[in-house]
C-alpha cells in the first residue's frame, strides 16, 4: 500500500487538496503503513482484513462492493484505500477526539485505537494518568491528554504491557513490538520537530 498512500497524501507538497486536517493525513498514513494491504488469517478473529478493516467490525461499512448481494472477504479484498481512510476518519480518529490532540498523543492514540479499538486506546491513556478505566473520553481524560508529550513514553510502554495480557502474544506478540517500536520512534521524532520549530522560530517583541 506504500504507493497508494504516497499518491494520497503529498505531504511534502505546498498544498493538500483533502478535505482532511494535516494532522490525520500524517497519522492514517502510518497505520496503513503498518497495517498493509489484504489478509485473510485463519487465526485472526477479525476474519479477512485491508488496510486493517476488518470484516468483523466494519461489514456495514465496507458494504457489497461487487454487487454479488452479500459483503464477504471478496468485499474486503477490493476495498479501496480512500474509504479506508474515510472509516478511520469517521470512527477511530472521533473517538480518541484526534483534532483536539497534541500530534504525537493523537498519533498514539489513532494507531492503538485501529490495532486494539477506540475503547483500550482511551483506557491506556486514564491508565497513563491514574482515572478510572471506563474507556470514554470524558473531560477529566481530556485534561490528562493536554500533557501529551510528558505522558507519550508512559503509554508506549502501557500500550506494549497490554499485548503481553493477550493470550495469542505468542503468535503475534513480535510483530505487535516491532509496531509499537516504530509508533515510538515517530512520536519522538514529532515532538523534536515541534521543539526544533519552537527554538528557531523569532519571538516578536514589540518597540
Amino acid at each position: 500500500p506504500g504507493s497508494a498512500v504516497g499518491r494520497l497524501f503529498p505531504f511534502n507538497q505546498g498544498s493538500v487538496t483533502m478535505t482532511y486536517s494535516i494532522k490525520f493525513q500524517k497519522c492514517v498514513q502510518f497505520v496503513l503503513q503498518e497495517e498493509g494491504g489484504f489478509v485473510n488469517d485463519p487465526h485472526d478473529p477479525g476474519g479477512a482484513t485491508k488496510y486493517g478493516i476488518s470484516m468483523r467490525t466494519y461489514r456495514s461499512d465496507i458494504g457489497d462492493l461487487d454487487g454479488d448481494g452479500d459483503i464477504d472477504a471478496n468485499d474486503v479484498k477490493i476495498l479501496p484505500i480512500e474509504r479506508a481512510i474515510g472509516i478511520y476518519h469517521d470512527h477511530e480518529w472521533q473517538e480518541i477526539r484526534g483534532e483536539e490532540l497534541d500530534p504525537p498523543l493523537a498519533l498514539f492514540m489513532l494507531d492503538t485505537a485501529v490495532n486494539c479499538g477506540p475503547s483500550r486506546a482511551i483506557k491506556l491513556l486514564q491508565k497513563a494518568g491514574g482515572l478510572v478505566e471506563d474507556g470514554q473520553f470524558g473531560p477529566a481524560t481530556m485534561v490528562h491528554a493536554q500533557r501529551g508529550p510528558v505522558i507519550f513514553n508512559n503509554l508506549i510502554n502501557a500500550r506494549r504491557e497490554f499485548y503481553r495480557g493477550l493470550k495469542n502474544f505468542g503468535r503475534y506478540g513480535k510483530g505487535w513490538m516491532a509496531r509499537v517500536t516504530r509508533l515510538d520512534y515517530c512520536g519522538v521524532s514529532i515532538m523534536r520537530e515541534q521543539l526544533h520549530s519552537y527554538l528557531v522560530t523569532p519571538t516578536k517583541v514589540s518597540p
